[in-house]
């Protein structure tokens, strides 16, 4: 009968890899690129659905992803399908919000999910000046 080695004695591929990084941890073999990507804010991009959720159109995340997922958010005119997709300052966004079409432009990225005036702050509307108040004021004037 042939005696195993102790579990401690197996050289196992994964264990005892000491050399491939240093005291930062794995995020020191990755490649700088990779490092800018997730880095979210501080690389000027930032994912789809946590800017919606911190410029307060949407109370949750994931109701921002699904929307996206879904296809019903447009980024500079095309349908996005993923929530990961990253916008930056000055792309145009086109999607349903309540009962009316909301266009606007990301004016800054998101730090934090803050209150309604520094949320406003995220974004440039793009909708257009309403007409129908001057119109309701010239019918007003007219005797019936």
């Amino acid at each position: 009968m042939t005696q195993r080695p102790a579990t401690d004695q197996i050289d196992h591929p994964y264990r005892n890899r000491s050399s491939d990084k240093d005291a930062v941890g794995f995020a020191a073999i990755l490649p700088t690129d990779d490092l800018a990507l997730t880095a979210g804010v501080d690389a000027g991009r930032q994912r789809l659905d946590k800017w919606l959720w911190c410029a307060r159109f949407y109370k949750s995340r994931t109701q921002a992803a699904r929307l996206c997922a879904d296809g019903l958010i447009r980024l500079n005119r095309m349908p996005v399908t993923k929530a990961a997709q990253m916008v930056k300052p000055g792309d145009v966004l086109t999607f349903s919000w309540g009962n009316r079409i909301r266009v606007v432009q990301v004016a800054r990225l998101a730090e934090r999910r803050g209150p309604a005036e520094e949320a406003r702050g995220l974004y440039t509307d793009l909708r257009p000046v309403a007409t129908a108040a001057p119109m309701l004021a010239e019918t007003a004037a007219t005797p019936a």
